[in-house]
């Protein structure tokens, strides 16, 4: 991640998970869960920083959120690409210089709070009390955000907007941008590995969203 990038990322509101309820942190993660009800957005392939804005597809769309002058499906299938130019014009995203992050964690936070969620940040937490919070969330039905590297050798700090819908044994399961309602089931291993990146203050990134 380039300087210019990391000067212009707003940490204040990035939390530790110290401070929630601590039934959130006694939860195994050797259990299954998820969430069935879910599709993932993609973008075209000349935008390959429009992650957020995908992850902001899915999960809007997730708690039904949309706006009138858009059909929702056509063909039984959301629309998608009217869907995400959209959400890219109203959440004015990505805001980042460059393509290795896209959308910064504010841009995230600002945009699902726009649509009425109560969204939050954690970041620089461990990789334990993370899984915690992931898996808390899925057990309310809650999918969440996840910010990971993608190592293709061409572009190794590549960082993605990621959406976590489901846990199953030691496999992660996400919607990603790649194409529509693309999943990548992630070893856990593999997961943890690319949770991790500098700077530090980054590392296990997650937003979580609710309806109050």
């Amino acid at each position: 991640m380039s300087e210019e990038q990391l000067f212009r990322i707003d940490f204040s509101e990035a939390k530790t998970i110290h401070n929630l309820p601590e039934h959130i942190q006694s939860i195994q993660t050797n259990t299954s869960t998820g969430i069935d009800n879910i599709w993932g957005f993609s973008a075209s392939e000349e935008h390959n920083n429009k992650s957020g804005p995908c992850a902001l597809g899915t999960l809007l769309y997730f708690h039904d959120i949309g706006w009138n002058h858009l059909p929702k499906r056509q063909n039984g299938r959301p629309v998608n690409a009217p869907y995400i130019a959209e959400i890219t014009r109203w959440s004015e995203s990505p805001d980042l210089p460059g393509d290795t992050l896209g959308t910064s964690p504010a841009t995230m936070l600002k945009s699902l709070r726009k649509a009425g969620l109560t969204a939050n940040w954690y970041a620089a937490n461990t990789f334990e009390a993370t899984m915690h919070l992931i898996q808390s969330e899925l057990q309310e039905e809650r999918p969440v955000i996840v910010l990971l590297k993608r190592r293709p050798l061409e572009k190794p700090r590549l960082l993605e907007w990621q959406v976590v819908f489901k846990l199953a044994g030691q496999a992660v399961h996400t919607k990603h941008c790649e194409y529509e309602d693309a999943e990548k089931a992630w070893p856990m291993s593999q997961f943890k590995e690319c949770l991790h990146m500098e700077p530090a203050e980054l590392c296990c990134s997650v937003i979580t969203a609710r309806r109050d």
